[in-house]
């Protein structure tokens, strides 16, 4: 059972919370300034593929119903599998229209070039948002870095210059670095030009077997390329720039040499059973593993941390006029302009 957190210990908390909310909104922005260059990567693909189904949606006379059940429960997400598993079926139901070797071939051939076709269009796409995403996350990890280490130094009363030299170079090799198997931009390459050609291929598979015509099929598309834009490239955002949030924060740990961090889910609005029972530990900054016991746990992970440190001192807080808003508020002695501007070297 966690004790209760002094008031000090809170303030705090709810200071390195709001970079970690600073972070989540950074993404979302990025996000929604993404989703024009998604609508036209979504035209480019619907032509390609109304082109092909006006020319060859059929499904060689097999009754829909049929082909339905042909369908029904295969769950592949491989065109190539799906077509596989609905030959078979089809040859122990008896549909031998669907099993004449020259039919498959050419139904194959034609669907591999459209496969190829789509790949052209998201690879184009991929580079560019490599490129793009490179330049947030660089951003991203100065940002972190910075105000995690204006916050320590303002949390232990021990300000001290930070030779961070924020050579763009370097940053994009640190952002760079590969995690989980692969690098960022081997995610991004895998997210639109394998996993979405991929699962779009297989609604245009299965579409054709069922004879739709092209107004279905285009139809069937766009809802599979909402489901991966919600879904798959939500999750591609969000994790990689959460994943080089947490980077920038350890490296802030590291040279303002702090020992211990706490694990904090309470940005989490669905906290997961394992983030939850990590929340409000206290580990060795050396011994953090990501992913065992420091952020991100899983996709779509929205935990952090902060330093902990015993005996903190009293928090000093000078009065200031917001200059939005007019109003006096409290803050910590040095401001974070005032703090880069004397200590960022």
């Amino acid at each position: 059972m966690s004790r209760k957190k002094s008031n000090n210990q809170l303030y705090w908390e709810k200071r390195f919370l709001q970079i970690k909310a600073r972070e989540i909104r950074s993404t979302e922005e990025f996000e929604k300034a993404l989703q024009p260059q998604l609508g036209v990567l979504e035209k480019e693909l619907q032509s390609e593929i109304e082109k092909f189904t006006v020319r060859y949606a059929n499904n060689q006379g097999v009754d829909k119903d049929e082909a339905r059940k042909l369908l029904k429960d295969v769950k592949s997400k491989n065109w190539r599998m799906t077509l596989e598993q609905f030959a078979a079926r089809a040859k122990a139901g008896e549909f031998p229209e669907l099993l004449d070797a020259e039919y498959l071939r050419s139904r194959v051939a034609r669907l591999q070039e459209l496969e190829s076709q789509l790949k052209i269009l998201t690879a184009s796409f991929s580079d560019n948002q490599t490129d793009q995403m490179e330049q947030q996350l660089v951003h991203q990890y100065i940002d972190t870095y910075t105000r995690t280490s204006y916050a320590s130094q303002s949390m232990m009363q021990n300000f001290a210059v930070i030779y961070a030299v924020f050579d763009e170079q370097l940053l994009r090799a640190v952002v760079s670095r590969p995690w989980e198997g692969s690098n960022f931009s081997q995610h991004v390459w895998g997210t639109y030009r394998n996993t979405m050609v991929d699962e779009v291929m297989d609604v245009i598979v299965r579409g054709t077997l069922m004879g739709y015509g092209p107004a279905k099929v285009t139809s069937m598309f766009r809802a599979k390329f909402g489901d991966i834009k919600r879904y798959d490239v939500h999750r591609l955002i969000v994790t990689e720039m959460a994943h080089v949030a947490e980077e920038a924060t350890f490296k802030s740990y590291e040279d303002n040499e702090i020992d211990w961090y706490e694990y904090s889910a309470t940005l989490e609005s669905h906290t997961c059973d394992v983030c939850a029972a990590l929340d409000g530990q206290h580990f060795k900054v050396i011994d953090k593993v990501e992913g065992k016991n420091a952020p991100v746990m899983h996709p779509h992970c929205r935990c952090t941390t902060m330093p902990w440190l015993e005996g903190l001192p009293p928090v000093l807080l000078r009065g200031y006029r917001d200059p939005d808003s007019g109003r006096w508020k409290t803050g910590p002695n040095m401001s974070f302009k005032e703090w880069k501007k004397k200590y960022v070297v």
